[in-house]
């Protein structure tokens, strides 16, 4: 099942630091000061001033890898492809000028739940299927948008999140309806169920134009056009919200140039869109999506031993640690069960609904820790990053939440902070039923590991561990 993966492993140590292909790739990974300046805000000096004058914030210690480790960047990682994407400190988030802030009359979430299926295309439901799924699992429902709510309200606490009360709903496009009128037609049809070329999607009393293409890779029937989406999702941007992101069922694409796309946000307009398709289980064969070796499996030494060269270096098992203790967590919620699918299938969702909303708060990908925030180049290294947020770009998130209480922002972290947040993420779990699920059980375990739960060390621990020195593979 899984890629380069043994089922029976028994995960006896884990890397927090990237592999040996990073340095092959050209990926450099942030020393510990950087990485804690990344966190701070830099103040810079006063012009003309005396150097005795100049401002800066302290340095603070950057925490332990074994509590935030480096990204993998294995061969087909996002960072591999693209390792010298410019990394986002704070100070750049905070200095954003098209940043849009929280206000107290907007600061609230919504979610869109999935279009409903009108009767006269009743074809589209076909388009959720896939010639790659794996039988029996193929029934598998899409993931609650009751359930997505509930997670994002703890994740982005105290930000009040909503689902948007307007149904959405695909029906046929009329071919003679002119951009400059999107209200809905009652004749001339041209939705073809056999050559589709678009779609209509309602929204109240108006109706927009999705393109429709077949699927080059052929992994679903058809797909539709992610920016005709979200033109709708900036028609429906109700006044009090901050940002809204529209879930999709179907599978989505960009561009001409794209397979597919998953997600897409645009923060200057706080409207995003994600698409749950690619993330369905029963195509976790196909797309080589290790599930025993998922996060924090990701970082066993053995796994990663099993896609690169060996290594020289004797790996050693840590110590005590959230890493660790989410790895315990993971391997005791397997085996698999049906239900367990669908607990990952929902998991993978909330990761994905969380990072896109994270792009419309004004964050970029990570490129200092393995975080929610980094960039993905497949299902399968989606699969082996955390549900979490690094320290870097959970400061972004204390500094932004201050505006939900009216406060102004100053560079300190005044909205609520990363404790609360994770303490408030682990209740939900536990308050669901999910803390032992599969896709669930290891976050929960890092997440009682942070807040000192669980014996390891808490989230404002730092210092660099000799873990640090694991490295997977052989030097270039």
């Amino acid at each position: 099942m899984d890629q380069g993966s043994n089922d029976d492993c028994l995960h006896t140590s884990l890397t927090f630091v990237p592999s040996a292909h990073a340095r092959r790739a050209g990926y450099r990974h942030p020393t510990p000061k950087e990485r804690a300046l990344a966190a701070t805000l830099q103040n810079p000096p006063t012009i003309n001033a005396d150097k005795r004058s100049k401002k800066s914030n302290p340095v603070p210690e950057a925490p332990s890898p074994s509590t935030f480790p480096a990204p993998l960047v294995l061969p087909g990682d996002d960072l591999a492809e693209d390792p010298e994407w410019p990394p986002q400190t704070f100070t750049e988030f905070f200095n954003d000028p098209d940043r849009n802030k929280i206000t107290p009359s907007r600061n609230t979430i919504y979610l869109a739940a999935a279009p409903s299926i009108g009767k006269e295309v009743d074809f589209m439901h076909s388009w959720f299927q896939s010639p790659h799924f794996d039988s029996p699992y193929s029934s598998i429902p899409q993931p609650s948008v009751d359930d997505i709510a509930s997670y994002i309200s703890a994740f982005y606490h105290p930000m009040p999140v909503r689902i948007l009360p307007t149904k959405l709903k695909f029906s046929v496009w009329e071919e003679d309806d002119a951009p400059s009128n999107r209200k809905r037609r009652k004749s001339n049809a041209t939705t073809n169920k056999d050559k589709p070329k678009y779609v209509a999607l309602q929204s109240l009393d108006e109706s927009t134009r999705i393109r429709v293409r077949p699927c080059p890779d052929s992994v679903f029937p058809y797909q539709l056009n992610l920016n005709d989406i979200l033109d709708v999702a900036s028609t429906v941007l109700p006044p009090d919200a901050y940002a809204i992101t529209l879930m999709m069922n179907h599978d989505m694409y960009e561009d001409d140039d794209d397979d597919f796309c998953c997600g897409r946000a645009y923060g200057a307009s706080r409207i995003s869109c994600i698409s749950t398709s690619r993330y369905h289980p029963s195509l976790d064969t196909f797309q080589h999506v290790p599930r025993t070796h998922a996060w924090p499996a990701s970082h066993c030494t053995s796994y990663l031993s099993s896609l690169l060269p060996p290594s020289s270096k004797k790996p050693t098992p840590p110590p005590k640690s959230p890493m660790t203790l989410a790895l315990s967590s993971h391997t005791s919620s397997f085996p698999l069960s049906e239900h367990g699918l669908s607990s990952i299938y929902l998991s993978r969702t909330c990761r994905l609904a969380s990072h896109e909303l994270g792009h419309t708060l004004g964050m970029d990908h990570c490129t200092w820790y393995a975080c929610v925030m980094q960039g993905t180049g497949s299902a399968a290294e989606d699969a082996r990053q955390p549900m979490y947020l690094c320290p870097v770009h959970g400061r972004m998130v204390d500094e932004v939440t201050a505006g939900v209480g009216g406060r102004e922002e100053d560079g300190t972290g005044a909205g609520v902070g990363m404790r609360e947040r994770y303490g408030k993420v682990l209740e939900m779990i536990e308050g669901k039923g999910w803390e032992g699920s599969v896709g669930w059980a290891g976050f929960a375990g890092w997440l009682r590991g942070v807040l000192g739960e669980g014996g390891g060390e808490r989230v404002e621990g730092g210092g660099e561990s000799s873990e640090e020195a694991i490295v997977i593979g052989s030097s270039p």
